[in-house]
């Protein structure tokens, strides 16, 4: 459609994946998590290692990588591909012992705002307009990505790129789709979507009690992601998509028991929200979330 940028999100991994085949202007990873490992593999350095196929020579790439191990080889794959490496981290203080990167950025939260900074680049007063203080890092890595254009003399003004990071909106994610009660879709399906899912529960909601509507898919681990969500809810239901790799409810139900008492199962997808929406009291919160494909047969 004649856009001046496409921003191309790869599907799974990155060395494998059809979008590979574009040699874009900037690469981006954004993090590192223990997901799809029956494909990638069950490490972070063996994910990092796939993600990392999509760094190309001369291409800057850009990422918010926490995890050290994972780091050291897509900054290894940097070195290879003779790539840029630009490293998007929390705080103004740098981390002892772990590789400097080429370029290193440095966002601090303030409240619902935050502010992005680097050897050349200040910019303050930026307010995502996505609910969930885990949207923070991510609009930073969004930014220095942006900046990161300025190598091909490419100038965004900071009005656009703070305009850019108010507007953006995605379905599924911390989506209100009804008050009293108050129903929340979200789209986690990894541990740790899940612990930065349960974080902003916590943060964002005021409520009696949590009623977790949940339904994943058979290519994700439940347990790991059930244990940051399930503790915090009085009651689960365990529910099942259409979709064909979608995780039997029984079995979601049975790991779903490890960390709450009240476990039910029901299919499908929307008559487990209507069934918690009916058990939930107005200042009560239902929850569904643990699969884009679960959230999508709510709406």
């Amino acid at each position: 459609q004649m856009v001046d940028f496409a921003v191309m999100e790869v599907g799974m991994g990155g060395r494998f994946n059809a979008t590979n085949i574009v040699h874009p202007m900037v690469a981006v990873i954004t993090n590192v998590g223990l997901d799809h490992m029956d494909r990638l593999g069950d490490t972070t350095e063996k994910i990092a290692f796939e993600k990392a196929g999509i760094i190309k020579t001369g291409v800057p790439l850009v990422t918010a990588v926490e995890d050290e191990p994972a780091w050291r080889v897509i900054l290894s794959r940097c070195r290879e591909e003779g790539a840029e490496a630009w490293r998007v981290l929390k705080g103004r203080y740098g981390r002892p012992g772990s590789p400097s990167a080429d370029v290193q950025l440095r966002y601090v939260p303030s409240g619902n705002t935050f502010s992005i900074h680097g050897a050349d680049h200040h910019i303050s007063g930026l307010r995502p307009g996505l609910a969930g203080s885990f949207q923070i890092v991510n609009a930073a890595t969004a930014v220095a990505a942006i900046i990161a254009l300025k190598r091909y003399e490419v100038r965004i003004s900071e009005k656009a790129i703070s305009a850019g990071i108010a507007n953006a909106y995605i379905p599924g994610r911390l989506e209100i789709i009804q008050d009293r009660p108050t129903v929340v879709l979200d789209g986690a399906h990894n541990p740790d979507a899940a612990r930065a899912l349960a974080s902003s529960i916590k943060d964002l909601f005021d409520h009696r009690r949590l009623i977790l509507v949940v339904g994943m898919l058979s290519t994700h681990p439940a347990r790991p992601f059930l244990e940051q969500l399930a503790p915090m809810a009085s009651k689960v239901i365990a529910t099942q998509s259409r979709w064909h790799l979608a995780l039997p409810a029984e079995k979601l139900a049975d790991e779903a028991r490890r960390f709450c008492d009240d476990v039910e199962v029901l299919t499908p997808v929307p008559s487990a929200v209507s069934r918690a929406v009916e058990l939930a009291s107005e200042d009560d919160l239902v929850l569904v979330t643990g699969s884009f494909y679960t959230v999508g047969e709510v709406k």
